[in-house]
């Protein structure tokens, strides 16, 4: 307060007059100027407090006071906030599901971008008519601004048509076209604004849309960079390849006997301790140990599975290999196709009958009794699956814990050891590969060099190698499908391996990868097969369709560029309440 308004209040004139029109005696004047005096000077002091006391300038109480996103001046308030938010959000969905999307912050991401690009609009004089606005709105293409980098996905994940537009019917009951007052209705009941402040909303994001596509218009492509693009886009390469699997090399040369994991787990005590705190929930007592075949059956949720008389074809031969003696775990590693389970030999781990497994697999698992017995061809949504009961683990705590410390001891070792020899086998084949030796021939000779130092006592070449040409889980010669510079010719890649990048910068058929390419359970060997360059035939009958489709692209890279350009500039200007996006209030109601 200005404290010349303060003097004013002391120095005004002792002049009052009471309720007959009389003057009052000077005493009376006096006693009543004290009790003003005194009132005033109360005020006063709780006017400097209220508008001085500390965080006073944090703004509190009505809704409209705060900001949830503030850019160079202009504020977007909670309500503007919550009627962008209520027009992205399909009906049903779960709260639960729009917080591990990470929804809230998406949409103040857009609301920065929005002020952004209709702040730059007013460089450019662009504006939007009211004709425009009321078009829109007429076809109910309602717009809300999605951060240009994650539009397209979040689009998708919130079943809009296309990204940041959400389409709504304004249509009367007659069918007859757009109701005004169905317009009305539903904008209220969405968004809780009135139709004047919509349409202001509505403005800016048609005037934000016009900026979008004003930058991605500037995307130019010429003939030779399409054609560049279209040749990089649809070669194709195909390879050969020997798979060596952790699974297989564990059941033919891994030793894992009580005594031999034991002894092992003496040595690596410290080791074993750590994986046992991380694993330790997963082996309750009463718990059982499992591995299982998958083979997928077609259905309309899983249209890659196989016809049933397929897939019971596919089943058979699992079980008939199983009881020919093989190694279900390698068997699982071959041919299951649980991606999840096959690179671990088809382990389930160790679970309890609780009702976390579909009911007729879990039923066919507790109906076995003892360690190796097998149920056959248990039929769930997913497919066909072959159990194989392992064990099961003390219902005393104290033992159970003993069985499962053995059983992560034995995993452990096994990967351990499984992996050297595995490493070293496809290292000596990967070498001969490349010194000359045709793929086939290497891998063979690396074999049988592993199974005379495994098995020392079979010392004929001859016999050695029928022993490993008979198993048919043995590491064999494949051939992947033809694939692009895009492609997942392996789907079970290491994530940091890009199979499709190591296959391209092959340059003549036979030429062998200088290295291994990691797997998720082991290592595979590759050779250029074939490789084929698209043809300006070919790019001459899908040109422009293909140059459109590029230049889309190039205008989004341009669009993004044009963006961060814009958020950098306005960095210093550009406030984000953090408290509101962690733990926001919930959305205004029923009144503006």
């Amino acid at each position: 307060m200005d404290p010349s308004h303060f003097a004013w209040y002391v120095a005004a004139p002792a002049d009052f007059v009471n309720g007959s029109g009389s003057k009052m005696s000077i005493a009376g004047q006096k006693g009543v100027m004290s009790i003003v005096y005194g009132a005033i000077v109360v005020a006063i002091i709780m006017v400097f407090v209220i508008q001085f006391r500390p965080n006073a300038s944090q703004q509190t109480g009505s809704i409209k006071q705060q900001c949830v996103v503030t850019v160079r001046g202009r504020c977007i308030d909670p309500k503007e906030f919550w009627a962008s938010y209520s027009l992205l959000v399909p009906r049903g969905v779960d709260e639960s599901q729009l917080k591990k999307m990470g929804l809230r912050r998406h949409v103040m991401e857009g609301l920065v971008e929005r002020v952004l690009l209709t702040q730059d609009a007013e460089r450019l004089k662009l504006a939007i008519s009211e004709e425009e606005i009321n078009a829109e709105i007429t076809k109910g293409r309602l717009r809300i601004s999605l951060p240009q980098e994650h539009a397209v996905i979040l689009s998708m994940n919130l079943n809009m048509m296309e990204p940041g537009v959400r389409l709504y019917s304004f249509e009367a009951q007659n069918g007859k076209g757009f109701d005004y007052k169905t317009y009305q209705r539903v904008i209220k009941q969405t968004t809780n604004r009135s139709e004047k402040e919509f349409k202001a909303m509505q403005r800016e994001e048609l005037i934000a849309e016009r900026m979008r596509d004003l930058v991605r218009s500037r995307a130019r492509v010429t003939d030779a960079e399409a054609f560049d693009a279209f040749v990089r886009e649809r070669s194709t390469a195909t390879l050969d390849y020997f798979r060596f699997r952790r699974a297989w090399f564990v059941a033919h040369y891994i030793d894992a006997s009580p005594k031999v994991v034991e002894e092992w787990a003496a040595g690596h005590k410290e080791d074993l301790d750590k994986s046992w705190e991380s694993y330790k929930k997963e082996f309750p007592p009463g718990c059982r140990t499992a591995r299982h075949i998958l083979v997928k059956l077609q259905s309309d949720t899983q249209p890659d599975g196989h016809p049933r008389a397929e897939a019971e074809e596919l089943a058979a031969k699992a079980l008939q290999r199983i009881k020919g003696g093989e190694d279900f775990a390698a068997v699982a590693a071959d041919l299951s196709e649980d991606e999840g389970s096959a690179p671990r030999g088809g382990s389930l781990g160790c679970f309890l009958q609780e009702g976390k497994l579909v009911k007729s697999f879990e039923d066919a698992a507790f109906a076995l009794k003892n360690p190796g017995d097998l149920a056959e061809k248990v039929e769930t949504q997913f497919g066909l699956h072959i159990i194989q009961l392992e064990g099961i683990l003390s219902t005393d705590p104290a033992k159970a814990e003993a069985e499962g410390r053995q059983l992560i001891a034995a995993e452990v070792m096994k990967a351990m050891k499984a992996d050297e020899l595995m490493a070293a086998t496809a290292k000596e084949a990967l070498s001969a590969a490349q010194g000359g030796k045709t793929l086939a021939q290497a891998v063979d000779e690396a074999l049988i060099a592993l199974e005379q130092k495994v098995r020392p006592k079979a010392k004929d070449d001859d016999k050695a190698k029928l022993a490993a040409a008979s198993d048919k889980a043995r590491p064999k010669l494949e051939t992947t499908e033809p694939f692009g510079p895009e492609g997942r010719p392996f789907p079970d890649a290491a994530r940091d391996t890009n199979v499709a990048s190591i296959a391209f910068k092959l340059e003549k058929p036979g030429q062998v990868a200088s290295d291994l390419v990691k797997l998720m359970d082991g290592y595979a060997i590759v050779q250029l097969k074939e490789k084929k360059a698209a043809t300006r035939e070919q790019f001459d009958q899908d040109r422009d369709a293909f140059v459109e489709r590029l230049r889309r692209r190039k205008g989004d890279d341009m669009l993004a560029a044009y963006i961060a350009r814009l958020r950098n500039q306005a960095r210093t200007e550009t406030l984000i309440n953090e408290g509101f996006a962690k733990d926001p209030q919930k959305a205004p109601e029923g009144e503006d």
